[in-house]
């Protein structure tokens, strides 16, 4: 089997929707991305990136605001009208503030916008940073098939379980209840808690998916025999076969070099795909 032929339920149709943003350092995750996994989906399920477009202005510099706002802020435009959606190819271009503030927007507009013009069963929203398994994911919505979803990892249980906006499975029918009820999603929260929020709010079942993170800490400690190993991260991978059994994995690093920020991410995009390569052409 090769990620070019993989097995395709004729009554699967999904795509992927990632938040992305035009500059160099997000641009470099994009062709990372475009060059290891997005390619294995040839032919499988199309990946459209989201970008906001700051027409509307600056926006705040303080994700949580101590004061929940209902969603009537000026950033929430881009969804009063399909038309503010330009589709260029597989890059979706979005009316929007300039900052965190237009994530949410965006992804809703995206969602509305794809809702509209395509039949996809399911959607997976996610990011730049976070790698997916095309064996996996498949079989994973195959087990969804006729079901009500909005599924991910759920990294706080506490209040509403919190769906983190790296890794969302949403269904063709929880899409269409998350965007009839706009009015309980806040402007003043970061996308996936507002989302998972108004979903808790009214009573869409959670479903748990295990995405671990990767570091380089995480797989020099995976070298080292059992006993000598340290504690990993509790949501690390526990042995380099993780990688081949999630349907995605958390591949954000942040290092610094002096005062060079770097990002690991790229490293782990092509150190998963040269492995399940490796796995592939050996079968």
């Amino acid at each position: 089997m090769t990620f070019d032929n993989l097995p395709m339920n004729a009554n699967l149709k999904f795509a992927f929707l990632v938040i992305a943003k035009d500059s160099p350092k997000y641009n470099f995750l994009k062709t990372a991305q475009k060059i290891t996994w997005v390619r294995d989906f040839k032919n499988v399920a199309p990946v459209y990136y989201v970008y906001g477009n700051g027409k509307f202005g600056k926006g705040s510099s303080e994700i949580f605001s101590s004061k929940p706002q209902p969603f009537n802020s000026p950033n929430f435009k881009a969804i009063e009208s399909l038309e503010t959606i330009k589709q260029d190819g597989f890059n979706l271009f979005c009316d929007s503030v300039d900052g965190w503030e237009e994530i949410l927007p965006n992804t809703l507009s995206a969602l509305s916008y794809l809702q509209e013009n395509y039949d996809y069963d399911f959607v997976v929203r996610t990011n730049l940073s976070t790698y997916w398994n095309p064996s996996q994911t498949i079989q994973l919505l195959k087990s969804y098939t006729g079901q009500d979803v909005f599924a991910g990892p759920i990294i706080r249980h506490s209040d509403f379980p919190l769906i983190p906006g790296y890794a969302m499975v949403l269904s063709r029918t929880a899409i269409a209840k998350l965007l009839a009820n706009l009015n309980l999603l806040e402007s003043s929260v970061i996308d996936d808690v507002a989302i998972s929020r108004a979903f808790h709010a009214i009573s869409q079942p959670v479903i748990d998916i295990r995405v671990p993170w990767v570091t380089i800490k995480n797989y020099l400690i995976l070298l080292k025999p059992k006993k000598y190993r340290d504690t990993t991260r509790a949501n690390g991978i526990m042995r380099y076969e993780d990688l081949d059994t999630v349907p995605a994995v958390r591949c954000r690093e942040d290092r610094s070099l002096g005062s060079l920020k770097l990002r690991m991410d790229v490293l782990h995009f092509l150190f998963i795909k040269f492995r399940m390569s490796m796995i592939n052409l050996l079968k």
